[in-house]
């Protein structure tokens, strides 16, 4: 059986990248996961230090025994059950304490699903001495933010660590898992081209 004979038809190929880290695993954090998962990226290291709680059940497909679990012991759990060829690595950790570890491991991408400034500018930091393609991939309510850059530079992506992200983020599930879907394709399909989306979906959709 070759459950990726209909992908293996596409042309061009997805580029698939080996080792991708995704930092965050709430709601982009899980799509993006699950989305690299499914096309066969060989090694996910998944980083987040929270436990699953009630309100994450609404974009999260989990269930209320899955509450006070960690979040990245289920997900990597999860993700190896639909894909049994697949190495999750489950860090429930904050990024800032994985830095040394991440700069021995070394993932071809990593993907930035937090929502938190510090963190944020931390992990692009690392990206650029590393000199590791960036993924980040944010939302909050109908608004969604896309940013690829493959060869980041010596900046940080935030202009100030004052706004320390987002204080309280309405959510449910369509906007993380659209901005997910934009971000894994564009790496699967322009891997060397850099792409900037802000959105608003309430407007895009006629929300409003």
């Amino acid at each position: 059986m070759n459950i990726y004979d209909r992908q293996n038809r596409l042309d061009p190929q997805p580029k698939i990248p080996e080792h991708v880290a995704v930092v965050g695993l709430g709601g982009t954090g899980f799509y993006t996961a699950y989305y690299l998962a499914m096309v066969g990226v060989k090694t996910l290291t998944l980083i987040d230090p929270d436990i699953i709680e009630d309100v994450n059940l609404n974009r999260l497909p989990f269930t209320g025994e899955d509450i006070g679990k960690r979040k990245v012991k289920v997900i990597a759990d999860y993700l190896m059950e639909l894909r049994p060829s697949l190495i999750a690595v489950a860090y429930p950790n904050r990024f800032e304490r994985l830095v040394s570890d991440l700069e021995v491991i070394s993932p071809h991408l990593v993907c930035d699903c937090t929502d938190n400034v510090p963190t944020q500018n931390t992990i692009y930091r690392f990206c650029v001495k590393q000199r590791i393609p960036y993924l980040g991939i944010n939302y909050d309510g109908y608004r969604v933010s896309v940013v690829y850059e493959p060869d980041p530079k010596a900046r940080t992506f935030w202009e100030s660590e004052e706004d320390q992200g987002y204080r309280i983020v309405p959510s449910y599930v369509v906007p993380p898992a659209l901005a997910s879907a934009i971000g894994v394709n564009h790496i699967l399909t322009n891997p060397d081209k850099p792409l900037h989306i802000h959105l608003d979906l309430s407007k895009v959709f006629g929300v409003r």
